[in-house]
């Protein structure tokens, strides 16, 4: 107490340190006892506002710090803290960093303790306001229509802050919470009348732009299409960019929503920015063309490519401007990659601009352009196919490698567009690519060569470093040199999945270099791309049928990846749970890609052993993901909670996928075996009601994979669950309701199921309640699969039940289901299926109810819940029913559905005129 309140600034500035260093470091019920000092210790910050501001600096960091790593610190006194950090945040008197540092503290406090923000009155109003304020601090910049930087840094930092808090704190408050605050901020700024001019339109925008992703309701993104249209014509030139940017921005986060309701508007908007006297305003509306475009329907874009490609390729003329030429080319590969086969009419006046552009653009200020060259010119040879590009392709390669095997900084633009273009080359030429892996493999194999050097504790890392602990020892690699290594894999993952097959000379040198690196220590992300590579290795031997390369590639997968979850599961204060998720995965997909009998029959039996070991052990280890002792257990700490036992019962999740792929590939060994008795004992004991929820949705689990992978021979095992599916059916739970629900899906085409039937029907048809009922939102994915559940059981054993008829217009009533991908399309292919036969079930005497099913397919076409399988069914039924006749029986539809089939109709009479699907 007396340190905090010294009459010297710098010895209550070092007590300050002294206590976030103890809140930093010491457990949560021991950082508690100094919670007394805190208020003591804002004076202390407020009384170096005027003394020493180095000093709050390094207070204000400090704090930060305490507010990582042990939140609970400022309990007792969160009010007061946040209260302090809000008045230092707007004093324009104190250095921008102290100032910065203030505003991440209260951000950060967002992040960490949201529930107990919602909880103080007007905090949140108080923090967006502060955050509104930072972003209004930009200048005016007479050179800015001449400058172009990509990512805002023009900006003063702090609007870049500011602009970087509008996306952090809606997400850690809740949009519900946001969205009450901002919008009205948003609106004065862009009232007429407003004190900020275009400096605060131009904030309104970008604050948009941060807050598109998380709003719900379609007529809330219709008014911010509308008032984003309507600004990109405003007089100030930074203005116009900041609505076409916020458009780009939405376009991406609410697709493809926006793209179908509001095409015409932006594309005569985007139209109309490229024709803007402000290069710089052009390029950005160039660039937000590139994010609508990427989600829009090639039907909806095809009418206006052509007044695009005009506009391109006059932009690529416009050496003055490089951003804009790189813009243009980048659209030009959009719509390429959209439009495909149309694309043909566009190359041969496209390449050639394209090639000159790689010939001649050497400079280093060019490398850029040349890059988004090469990325453009692979892409067009994807949409116009082999016979097209196979001369183009050849020119490209050779420039491509030549600026490979040539001396290339490790920052130069042209490296990674090279690499990233290579797979689309390969993708484009397919097994003529093969003759370029002996120039190419060497390089990629020597990258993965690069290993963690052990340093001393005492050495100081430079920027440009990764370090991580492995016990004692202190690792450390070159940022840049991880980096290269995951390109490495990122390309090696890619050709093995192109070309299967043509890659199995590689398989033997690639599988010796990245097995190693399973258990890199510095960076997880690579890790994961090692664990995808091994996966395509087993696809690749299994497609050149290479029976000894395939088991000796999954033999030592599951000798590498069990080993690398036991080691972790030994580790007693392992929380992190996601790697192990991410191993448990690989290990399934690899196992599952090996196919039948790809390991010895005692190879199953321990891999399924040990995974039942390693399920108990984590069961056992649930323990650790309670709220933490000597905390007091408030709603942050629930949530951080909860948030571990998410993880952990995905994991467990994960290893119920293992079994399955063994049930897969090697299900007879395990049921002759007794290997799957463990399991079944598993299920027994927890699905009943009384059992713990994750235990009961797990053993729902495990009975699927049974169900799926094993068809008929299930069948001798369900007296030990089968009733019990069916009746969790109606369980209170949702996730386990979905889970039963697909046990269903998966044993109504048994026949053996008829018994059950009745009692199936029974139990899903008061699941899914009447007609027009609506399930609430943590209930739809348990919703859907009831709804597919019972048209799986109707379609296979109407037969043995009462008043199908009523239930069939029940399911068609329910459809089409908007939650779960997969049990949406199996659900949608059942309708599109019956529609095509002219099933009386669900068409009704005389095709009654026809337009009301084929209302239900134009609304799933190409959509989220559906498939390119089942689009194609749905563009074959509209080609067999006819256009006009579809229409006259589609009369009653509503203007918006109209538009949908007007639009599936023209896909179909293409489909129908490009030949044989």
């Amino acid at each position: 107490f007396r340190g905090v309140a010294d009459g010297v600034a710098r010895v209550r500035a070092e007590t300050v340190l002294l206590v976030c260093a103890l809140a930093t470091n010491l457990g949560k019920a021991e950082a508690k006892q100094f919670s007394p000092l805190l208020p003591h210790m804002l004076v202390a910050l407020q009384s170096l506002c005027t003394e020493d501001e180095l000093l709050l600096l390094d207070c204000l960091e400090a704090l930060v710090s305490v507010l990582e790593d042990n939140a609970v610190f400022f309990g007792d006194h969160f009010a007061d803290t946040a209260k302090t950090m809000l008045q230092l945040v707007p004093a324009n008197q104190l250095m921008d960093n102290v100032r910065q540092t203030a505003l991440e503290f209260l951000v950060s406090l967002a992040e960490k303790r949201p529930k107990q923000c919602q909880s103080v009155p007007d905090l949140a109003r108080a923090l967006f306001e502060a955050n509104v304020e930072f972003m209004l601090e930009m200048e005016e910049n007479p050179n800015w229509e001449q400058e172009y930087m990509e990512h805002e840094s023009d900006e003063s930092n702090n609007f870049t802050i500011g602009l970087e808090n509008m996306d952090r704190i809606p997400r850690a408050l809740g949009i519900d919470t946001a969205c009450p605050v901002v919008f009205p901020l948003i609106g004065e700024l862009l009232k007429p009348t407003s004190p900020h001019g275009w400096r605060g339109r131009r904030v309104a925008l970008m604050s948009l732009s941060q807050m598109a992703e998380l709003v719900e309701e379609h007529e809330h993104v219709d008014q911010i299409v509308q008032l984003l249209l309507g600004n990109t014509k405003d007089e100030h030139p930074r203005v116009r960019y900041s609505a076409f940017h916020a458009l780009g921005q939405a376009a991406t986060d609410q697709q493809p929503y926006i793209q179908e309701e509001h095409s015409g508007a932006v594309l005569a908007a985007l139209a109309g920015g490229m024709q803007d006297g402000v290069a710089r305003v052009a390029t950005h509306a160039c660039s937000a063309f590139i994010n609508f475009a990427e989600g829009l329907e090639v039907g909806l874009l095809l009418p206006h490519v052509d007044e695009f490609m005009r506009v391109f390729v006059t932009m690529l003329s416009k050496a003055e401007y490089r951003p804009m030429r790189e813009q243009a080319i980048t659209s030009i590969a959009v719509v390429a990659g959209s439009i495909e086969g149309e694309f043909v009419r566009y190359y041969p006046e496209i390449v050639p601009v394209l090639k000159t552009i790689i010939a001649s653009c050497l400079a280093p200020e060019l490398r850029r352009l040349r890059g988004k060259a090469f990325e453009c010119i692979t892409l067009c040879g994807m949409a116009v196919g082999r016979e097209m590009f196979r001369k183009d392709a050849q020119e490209v390669m050779a420039a491509m490698m030549q600026s490979l095997t040539s001396e290339m900084d490790d920052d130069d633009p042209q490296k990674s567009l090279i690499l990233e273009s290579l797979p689309r080359c390969c993708v484009a030429l397919e097994g003529e690519f093969i003759q370029y892996l002996p120039a190419i493999m060497p390089q990629l194999l020597l990258a993965l060569q690069h290993q963690p050097k052990e340093v001393g504790a005492d050495v100081a890392l430079n920027g440009d470093t990764t370090m991580s602990w492995a016990g004692e020892k202190r690792l450390a690699l070159r940022t840049t040199l991880i980096d290269e290594m995951q390109n490495a894999l990122e390309l090696l993952r890619e050709f093995a999945k192109v070309l299967r097959a043509g890659f199995a000379p590689w398989l033997e040198q690639v599988s010796a270099a990245v097995t190693p690196l399973v258990s890199f220590p510095l960076n997880d992300s690579l890790v994961e791309q090692v664990l995808y590579v091994l996966q395509e290795l087993v696809s690749c031997a299994c497609a050149a049928k290479q029976a000894g390369a395939t088991k000796q590639l999954v033999l030592t997968a599951v000798k590498t990846i069990v080993n690398e979850i036991e080691v972790g599961f030994r580790e007693e204060s392992m929380l992190e749970l996601t790697m192990h998720q991410a191993y448990a995965h690989a290990l399934a997909e690899c196992i599952g890609r090996g196919g039948a009998e790809v390991l010895e029959p005692a190879v199953v039996q321990e891999v399924a052993r040990k995974v039942g070991e390693l399920l108990q052990t984590s069961i056992e280890q649930r323990v650790w993901d309670t709220t933490s002792p000597g905390t007091d257990g408030d709603e942050d700490d629930q949530a951080e909670a909860e948030g571990r036992k998410e993880n952990r019962h995905q994991l467990h999740v994960n290893f119920t996928e293992i079994v399955g792929a063994l049930l897969q590939t090697h299900g007879t060994i395990l049921v002759q075996s007794g290997g799957l008795d463990p399991w079944l004992q598993f299920i027994g004991a927890n699905v009943r009601p009384e059992v713990n929820l994750q235990d009961r949705i797990l053993a729902m689990y495990i009975a699927d994979e049974l169900l799926e992978k094993l068809q008929h021979l299930s069948v001798p095992m369900w007296p030990q669950f089968m009733d019990a599916v069916v009746a969790l059916c109606a369980d209170p739970e949702p996730e386990v309701r979905r889970g039963a629900a697909w046990g269903v899906i998966q044993a109504a085409p048994i026949p053996q199921f008829a018994a059950a039937a009745p009692a199936a029907v029974a139990q899903l048809a008061q699941a899914v309640g009447p007609p027009g009922f609506t399930p609430k939102k943590a209930s739809l994915s348990a919703h859907d699969n009831l709804v597919a559940a019972l048209g799986a059981v109707l379609l296979h054993h109407a037969a043995a039940v009462a008043d199908a008829g009523q239930l069939w217009h029940l399911w068609l009533g329910k459809l089409p289901l908007r939650t779960d991908h997969e049990t949406a399309v199996l659900a949608h292919e059942q309708l599109a299926d019956m529609v095509g036969g002219n099933r009386v079930e669900v068409l009704g005497a005389q095709n009654a109810h026809l337009p009301l099913a084929m209302g239900k397919l134009v609304q799933v076409y190409k959509s989220e819940d559906s498939s390119p399988r089942l689009d194609t069914k749905i563009t074959m039924l509209v080609d067999n029913l006819g256009a006009e006749r579809l229409k006259h029986i589609c009369s009653s539809f509503s203007a918006q559905q109209m538009k949908r089939l007007n639009r599936l109709i023209d896909d179909a009479r293409r489909a129908s005129a490009s030949g044989p699907r």
